[in-house]
């Protein structure tokens, strides 16, 4: 079974009778007296001047709110405010009955509830009870069948009534705007990691972007000349993708550089880290590798791109990469260490192409 609201916020009978007495409706060492007597008083109250004047009370409140262009910006059509005043005949009808039940107190905790969802700032809802406090004192004041005394009693418990609906609607006003403000968190936090993803993982192929992996050459390169860690760079170009592109068309040409990236990463390193430099190249870092093992990966690479054919349709797309493979050396920079590579690469091209040339 769902919680309910009084055992979330901790109103079993013994918290009730905290907040009851918190707000000056009864003592708790005279708890029963005190809840058995004010339930009279407000039976009185509701038989002298809530029923009777009910109409009178909910059109004078409205006359209140619409005055106001604070208020009047959260009541924007008839339709809300006839399902509004409705919501308001039940508040007031069970004003103050059964004050000490879970029931009562379980009302009273979904309306803070639903003055947040709509964004009600509270500010306006303490404003606009105040005001009706005022409008059932008026009745009450005008009442010819009271006492003075019965007046100044009415009025007291009217304000500590009010003062107990209100202190519970913040209970669940304030946990409300937490609870969305958590939430928001959490969409920005969720929307962050999805940027972060785009920004950092090439979103068609799905191995680093740009960006990211001239961010690992560089680190790279800093821990180079820091201890001299050997790095090797391969860069990796498509061989005769546009002749793939104009014969089966764009959508096919993704397939192929989806595929060709997956049977690169899958022919790396745990180490290793392969990012889309553009178009169909491909730039391989290679850390704590020496010349021969960067060629050694390089030629695995390139046999599984060869080895492996893209199935589309019925018929078998083959295809090849260009590799070019060098290492950093003492005063090579981002930009030094990839042109190297690139015409390492071209050179793989001008010799036939599915070749890995290094220096």
């Amino acid at each position: 079974m769902p919680i309910t609201l009084c055992e979330k916020y901790g109103f079993d009978e013994q918290g009730r009778l905290s907040r009851l007495a918190l707000v000056r409706l009864l003592n708790e060492s005279t708890a029963k007296a005190d809840i058995e007597k004010n339930k009279v008083i407000f039976l009185k109250l509701h038989q002298l001047i809530i029923k009777p004047y009910i109409t009178e009370i909910i059109e004078q409140f409205y006359q209140y709110l619409l005055a106001h262009e604070a208020m009047r910006k959260f009541l924007h059509d008839d339709a809300l405010i006839s399902s509004l005043k409705q919501t308001q005949k039940q508040y007031l009808l069970t004003l103050g009955i059964d004050f000490n039940s879970k029931q009562y107190f379980e009302n009273r905790l979904r309306i803070g509830i639903a003055h947040a969802k709509f964004f009600l700032p509270l500010s306006l809802y303490q404003c606009a009870y105040n005001n009706l406090q005022e409008i059932i004192c008026f009745y009450i004041n005008s009442n010819s069948e009271l006492s003075d005394t019965e007046k100044e009693l009415y009025c007291n418990y009217l304000h500590r009534m009010i003062t107990l609906d209100e202190s519970l609607a913040i209970d669940t006003y304030f946990a409300a705007n937490m609870q969305n403000l958590e939430s928001s968190i959490e969409i920005l936090r969720d929307k962050g990691e999805a940027l972060k993803q785009q920004v950092e993982h090439d979103t068609l192929t799905n191995v680093h972007s740009r960006k990211k992996i001239l961010e690992y050459i560089e680190h790279n390169i800093a821990r180079f000349e820091t201890d001299g860690t050997p790095l090797a760079l391969a860069m990796v170009d498509l061989d005769k993708f546009k002749s793939i592109n104009d014969k089966y068309g764009h959508l096919v040409g993704d397939e192929v550089l989806k595929h060709t990236a997956s049977r690169i990463n899958g022919a790396l390193r745990n180490i290793d880290v392969v990012g889309r430099y553009g178009g169909e190249e491909f730039i391989i870092l290679l850390p704590n590798t020496n010349l021969d093992t960067a060629i050694i990966i390089c030629e695995r690479i390139r046999a599984a791109i060869a080895e492996a054919p893209v199935k589309y349709g019925d018929s078998l797309i083959y295809t090849t990469i260009s590799l070019g493979v060098t290492i950093v050396t003492n005063g090579d920079t981002i930009n030094s260490i990839i042109e190297r590579a690139d015409a390492l690469m071209y050179q793989s091209k001008q010799k036939g192409r599915n070749c890995v040339t290094w220096n």
